[in-house]
């Protein structure tokens, strides 16, 4: 008799291995994944990182049956541009300067252009010195004046200059219908006292009338056009309303400066050493960019903790950094809550893991500590280019803080719907703000340099304080006092 049992072995084999196969691939359960943003060069720091509360991850004194996996986030392309070389350090915006022919700039003419469209007019402006000018003359466009006078014939109109951070008035400059000052390209100006602004150095420049806001919506003219003066990189300039929040250029593409300035290059001569070092910069920058790309990949193959992700790894990418972490851990974990840190933070990881929140596995959970009413910036590192509100929606500080899986999952599929602001603790604030979020506020979660023996986590500390931290923890019962 033929034994049939052969097939039936094959087969159940076959089975077996399909199974191990598939299991091989199976996602891992997490219940918590740690995402830390880091940049490209901050090796020290991930060191430090690695060498004091990572390894807490991984010990078995924690006692935890919770599983957890930290990684690293890092943009896998740097910016080629050298940093002396771009608008500011904190993207990727080359500084097109060059030197000027003329001895005395200005910031904008006006030119005769017949059109049927009417166009309002821009009162305040925000600037920024790139390299050092001296401020000469200030201007209100003719055609504003003129319309202003028309209304109402003993207005006064007064153009103040303001330091940008400090908001202290540094001059005005009064104008009206019998102190117009000197004509040029559409513009009446009249001489201030001269003021050295230095390299990055900003200001508000600002127009008030002695007029209701009724009055000045009625002032428009369809019949002239206005052009931006080439400064020839010296500043920065960008149009604002009313309480100094920046106009978006995409859609406020209609509006007429209402006022000028003039001005001076100072020390010429630093501006040509500037020019002929650009290229030779740049060159330099390229080497060192290449040298920390294949440190990077050594980093990255050692320690196996590294996920670089399709961002340029500038500040201003931060937003686009978190949400490709988020979408990483999809691919590749199931989580039930996913933490957010940064590459200079202290994290009691101990801790965070014994208050991880109960959840039902249907509630959007966000854990951290919350500023709520934060003003918007207009300026500096933080400057919101997008956002029009005064305030932030409420969010978390960027220390650390947890989302459920709801909220990654919500992340992860609306990715390329959400618009990035200025960073990313503020983007989540926007994003999150329209869902119906459940905010669990915590103070442990450290916004600042505070340190309280129950922290979760400690903010913007060197390689040496993360590693001081984290031993007073093991060793002293504190994470704040050696014993």
């Amino acid at each position: 008799m033929k034994d049939k049992s052969g097939p039936a072995i094959i087969c159940f084999i076959v089975l077996m291995i399909s199974y191990l196969y598939l299991k091989t691939f199976e996602k891992q359960n997490l219940d918590l994944a740690v995402c830390i943003l880091s940049s490209r060069q901050n090796f020290e720091l991930r060191n430090a990182i690695r060498n004091s509360w990572f390894n807490d991850i991984v010990s078995i004194e924690l006692g935890h049956t919770k599983t957890v996996q930290a990684k690293f986030v890092i943009g896998q392309d740097a910016c080629l541009i050298h940093p002396e070389n771009r608008i500011d350090s904190f993207g990727c915006e080359r500084w097109n300067v060059s030197l000027p022919m003329s001895s005395e700039l200005t910031t904008f003419f006006m030119k005769p252009d017949n059109c049927n469209q009417r166009f309002n007019f821009v009162l305040n402006f925000y600037v920024k010195v790139m390299h050092g000018i001296v401020l000469k003359r200030i201007g209100i466009a003719d055609i504003f004046s003129q319309l202003v006078l028309k209304e109402h014939e003993k207005a006064s109109m007064n153009v103040y200059f303001y330091d940008a951070r400090t908001d202290e008035e540094i001059s005005v400059t009064h104008f009206d219908g019998n102190n117009k000052g000197q004509e040029r390209n559409g513009y009446s100006y009249r001489p201030v006292q001269e003021i050295l602004l230095p390299k990055g150095y900003e200001f508000i420049i600002q127009l008030k009338l002695d007029l209701k806001l009724s009055d000045l919506e009625k002032l428009k003219t369809g019949i002239n056009s206005v052009s931006e003066e080439s400064h020839h990189g010296m500043i920065v300039i960008r149009a604002t309303d009313q309480y100094g929040h920046l106009l978006n250029e995409r859609t406020h593409v209609n509006y007429i400066p209402a006022v000028s300035f003039m001005f001076t290059v100072h020390s010429v001569e630093s501006l040509k050493n500037h020019l002929e070092l650009v290229l030779e910069r740049d060159k330099e920058w390229l080497q060192k960019v290449d040298l920390e790309s294949q440190q990077l990949k050594e980093e990255q193959k050692l320690y196996q903790d590294i996920i670089l992700v399709d961002v340029l790894d500038v500040y201003r990418n931060l937003p686009q950094k978190v949400l490709a972490g988020h979408l990483w851990l999809v691919d590749n974990y199931v989580v039930k809550y996913v933490m957010k840190t940064d590459d200079d933070c202290y994290v009691n990881i101990d801790t965070v893991l014994k208050s991880l929140p109960n959840c039902s596995g249907t509630n959007m959970i966000w854990w951290g500590n919350f500023r709520t009413n934060w003003a918007v910036e207009q300026h500096g590192k933080w400057v919101e280019l997008e956002y029009g509100a005064m305030v932030y929606p409420r969010f978390a500080c960027g220390s650390g803080n947890i989302v459920s899986s709801e909220v990654h999952s919500w992340l992860v599929l609306n990715r390329q719907k959400l618009k990035h602001f200025q960073g990313e603790d503020v983007s989540m604030g926007i994003w999150l703000s329209g869902l119906n979020v459940q905010h669990i506020q915590d103070d442990r979660w450290q916004c600042k340099m505070s340190c309280d023996n129950d922290l979760l986590s400690l903010p913007e500390l060197s390689p040496e304080e993360i590693h001081w931290h984290w031993n007073n923890s093991k060793h002293c019962a504190t994470p704040c006092l050696p014993c």
